[in-house]
């Protein structure tokens, strides 16, 4: 009975044993507090975002000079105006683009495309410059209608609408450019071909105010004028009464005239006018070559 009293209470001994279910009061380990596990993650917390802060917002790490080559009719200013504006956006909600680490080139140049609409953009960085080469889409002419005022390429689609101060600026002289100076961008603006549109539409960047071959035969037109020597300040579009051109001579009368048909040959009839018929523009009001070999005037 003995040895069964003291098998049973070495298995239970042995059970408690595996189970850990007793501790010896002189070895306790000490526990941690609670407060350890949460203080030490908002510290570690804490220095990443001071080192996130550090980096990210330093002066010593933000672009602090943009260059702008290649423009032609748009002032330099505007652009880096443009550029310094994308810069200055938020990036992660606390930091600024201007950022080397946070700058982005191809978000850059998809907005300076999208507001200028430039044929090319190369972006590029030196360290804390940024070069930004542009490249303009190609105009051949400017698109007057109502107030706004707007750059087309040759296939008579709108690049883009000029600003209030270049609107002004066109009817204002400019300076003759110094010795080792370029042409200012307005100066190239108000050699360009102007067109005014009679039905005074809305535009926008990406409108089509002309086909490619209306404006091509404009133009072609316009330059048979200056070969004439018969000076003009623009071309009246009327699309309202049967979409008629009509140039605007500094004379005082008018020349309608077809762009889409034989530009060429209405150029050689009015020649012949003025050469056997009409010996003095004093006086004229208009003549009309869209007629074929019929020319009328008044």
């Amino acid at each position: 009975m003995t040895e069964r009293r003291s098998s049973h209470f070495q298995r239970v001994q042995r059970k408690r044993y595996a189970q850990r279910s007793f501790r010896n009061p002189y070895f306790q380990p000490k526990r941690r507090p609670r407060w350890i596990v949460p203080v030490a993650a908002l510290v570690a917390a804490g220095g990443v975002g001071a080192g996130a802060w550090a980096l990210f917002a330093s002066p010593a790490l933000a672009i602090k000079t943009v260059r702008v080559e290649g423009n032609e009719t748009i002032a330099a200013e505007d652009v880096t105006s443009a550029v310094w504006a994308d810069l200055d956006e938020p990036a992660f909600w606390l930091f600024r683009r201007s950022n080397r680490l946070l700058f982005d080139a191809k978000r850059l140049t998809q907005e300076l495309q999208g507001r200028f609409s430039f044929a090319d953009v190369e972006v590029g960085r030196h360290g804390s410059a940024l070069d930004v080469r542009v490249r303009e889409r190609q105009s051949q002419l400017l698109w007057r209608s109502g107030d706004a005022v707007a750059l087309v390429d040759d296939s008579g689609t709108v690049i883009r609408l000029l600003s209030p101060d270049e609107v002004a600026g066109l009817s204002r002289p400019d300076p003759a450019p110094g010795p080792g100076q370029t042409l200012a961008p307005i100066a190239r603006l108000k050699r360009l071909r102007l067109f005014t549109d009679a039905d005074k539409a809305p535009v926008s960047p990406g409108t089509r105010v002309l086909s490619g071959k209306e404006a091509a035969g404009c133009l072609a037109f316009e330059q048979h004028l200056l070969d004439q020597g018969i000076a003009f300040t623009q071309i009246q579009v009327d699309r309202s009464s049967g979409a008629w051109m009509a140039v605007k001579t500094l004379s005082g009368y008018d020349i309608l005239f077809d762009p889409l048909n034989d530009v060429d040959g209405q150029a050689t009839r009015l020649a012949a006018l003025f050469r056997d018929t009409v010996k003095s523009q004093t006086g004229l009001t208009y003549v009309d070559l869209r007629f074929g070999d019929h020319v009328y005037y008044k």
